[in-house]
Parts: C-alpha cells; sequence; structure tokens
C-alpha cells in the first residue's frame, strides 16, 4: 500500500459494517463479531490511518427497532498523517439521516461561514386543483410588464411565483412550510437517538414523525 499512496494525502469513508471498539454500540457487543472487530483494527492499523475528528451523533445507523433498538457506528472518514498535514482545516460532520439507513458524512477541506441562500421554489401538483388556480394564473400571466422577451418572461414567472405562494398560504395552510416543519423534528429526534448518551430515548417519536 505504501507503494501506492506513497506521501500523498489519503482519505477513505463510507460504511465499513463493523465497529473498531467497545464502545461504539449502543448495545453489549456479541462475541461472535469479535474477530471482525480485531480484523478491522489490524486494518487500520497496518495501512497507518486513523478516524478524521467529527461533528455530529457517535454512532450512524440503528435498526429503528422500539423493542431491541441498536445503534452503533458503523460509518467513518479515515485519513493518513499526510491528509493531515495537507489539510490541518479540514472538517467532517455526520448528519441525521433522514429517509437513509445512515448518516451521510461531509467532509469540508475548509469550513466557512455559512452563506444564506435563496430558498428554491416548489410547485405542488395538488395547487391545479385548486377551483380557481388557472384563474389566479392568467391574472398573473396577462398583467403586461416591459422589457424584452428575456426579462418579460423572467418578470412573469416571478410574479406567478409570488401569486401561488401566496395561494399555497392561503389556502393550503403552507402545506411546504409544514413539511419542512414535520422534516426538521425528525431530523433533530434522530440526531437525538444516535447520541451514545441517550441512544434510542426517542425512538418511539422517530418512529411517529416518520
Amino acid at each position: 500500500m505504501d507503494n501506492i499512496v506513497r506521501n500523498d494525502a489519503w482519505l477513505i469513508g463510507g460504511d465499513f459494517n463493523v465497529i473498531f471498539n467497545m464502545e461504539e454500540t449502543s448495545n453489549a457487543v456479541n462475541s461472535g463479531i469479535i474477530p471482525d472487530i480485531s480484523d478491522f483494527q489490524r486494518c487500520v492499523e497496518e495501512l497507518r490511518i486513523l478516524d478524521h475528528q467529527f461533528m455530529g451523533p457517535l454512532f450512524t445507523w440503528s435498526n429503528k427497532q422500539q423493542d431491541t433498538y441498536l445503534a452503533c457506528k458503523l460509518d467513518r472518514v479515515l485519513i493518513n498523517s499526510s491528509w493531515i498535514e495537507a489539510f490541518p482545516s479540514s472538517v467532517v460532520e455526520f448528519q441525521a439521516p433522514g429517509d437513509l439507513d445512515h448518516c451521510p458524512s461531509l467532509v469540508w477541506l475548509h469550513k466557512g461561514v455559512p452563506i444564506a441562500k435563496p430558498k428554491p421554489f416548489k410547485f405542488f401538483n395538488f395547487w391545479v386543483l385548486y377551483h380557481s388556480f388557472m384563474s389566479i394564473v392568467e391574472e398573473s400571466w396577462q398583467s403586461s410588464v416591459g422589457g424584452n422577451l428575456a426579462q418579460v418572461l423572467f418578470l412573469k414567472l416571478k410574479r406567478l411565483k409570488s401569486y401561488l405562494k401566496e395561494l399555497n398560504m392561503t389556502h393550503f395552510h403552507d402545506i411546504s412550510g409544514q413539511v419542512q416543519k414535520k422534516r426538521d423534528d425528525l431530523l433533530c429526534i434522530q440526531l437525538f437517538n444516535l447520541n451514545d448518551t441517550a441512544a434510542g430515548s426517542f425512538i418511539k417519536d422517530e418512529l411517529e414523525v416518520e
């Protein structure tokens, strides 16, 4: 492996399907997997790699079973010493799994201050079922605007977006906002359940939100 990697910065990450030590599981370790743990430890030692420090929960997977809850750290990001020298400001974050089985891991070579970005516009198909949908679209679209053809199209689409947002807020009780809140609640509960100090404490709440 040294002949391949040499002194290059090296990072390897993903689902290794095995824990590295006994503290990386919410339950007692089954004796049947101890050989797998030993093999993994030996591999990491021989490759002279180590875990990148990370933000987020210790556990990255759970079986989501209320009566027999189990959470483990199966996902990790491993680096060599050359990576530390080349990217001393790199950051690893494990996020809530959301719809996934495992926590996704994000790697930044340098994590700066978050930049506020405009929220993307979402069109909901059920809007067209509203009895006045076409009238709203026609009212918005037929009002004249100035400019060349490209500017006219842009301004009409922009205005139509505000009309549809108003429709969503007034007649559909801001369904997009409700969906986003539900998702935010789910992600928060998932992170709490994957925390090693409270593993699975709110698995019932997680399953209800899902």
